[in-house]
């Protein structure tokens, strides 16, 4: 029998919380059930979405937006604030605001449990922004070396380009600090080319 996914796990422990009587459940939980019910309807979808003003409906469509982004670009919706209005892309814009919101959300408990357990199963998703911010810089790097084959530049002309460089030799002066925590030590070693010394590559 195949490992159920986390997802599967997550949908399973909340289908014997729905079994309970409904009078007995907490604010939380029901609200809970609410949103479970609406992620397993849109996973059951086929064809196209009806509009909906329901929040929670909203709610979990976005999510499911964003995990579909995630697979189909391999990295996070993030804000593009080094382009100009005419060059960002509105979807992943409303994307990448929506999941800022949740961390808003997050830091004065503005969701159910529900909303905590899922999120915490997005890929990349992190309540804090710093982490965020970091993952989403290591995101348009490692998108850097797949187009380009070569490491950013801080001489470069491209102000993308330099903000990566700069990121990339902070990266490494914390390390040779004793700073950067082990876990994003590893995952910038998965990069196809890197270095923790002067030269660029490994």
């Amino acid at each position: 029998m195949p490992t159920p996914s986390p997802l599967q796990r997550l949908h399973a422990a909340y289908a014997e919380l729905d079994k309970k009587n409904p009078s007995s459940l907490s604010d939380d939980e029901r609200w809970s059930l609410r949103y479970l019910h609406a992620d397993l309807a849109e996973d059951a979808r086929s064809g196209d979405r009806a509009p909906t003003r329901d929040r929670v409906t909203s709610w979990i469509r976005d999510l499911h937006d964003v995990e579909h982004f995630i697979d189909d670009h391999e990295r996070s919706p993030r804000e593009n604030n080094r382009r100009t209005s005419d060059e960002i892309d509105p979807v992943e814009q409303h994307l990448a605001n929506w999941l800022r919101n949740q961390r808003r959300l997050a830091l004065k408990s503005g969701h159910c449990a529900y909303q905590r357990d899922r999120l915490d199963l997005v890929p990349g998703y992190s309540e804090s922004p710093l982490d965020q911010q970091w993952a989403d810089n290591f995101d348009a790097y490692r998108a850097f070396l797949q187009a380009h084959n070569t490491v950013p530049l801080l001489s470069s002309n491209d102000a993308g380009e330099r903000h990566l460089a700069a990121w990339a030799a902070k990266q490494r002066l914390r390390h040779r600090r004793g700073q950067l925590p082990v876990d994003r030590v590893s995952t910038l070693e998965t990069l196809k080319i890197w270095g923790w010394g002067s030269a660029s590559t490994r």
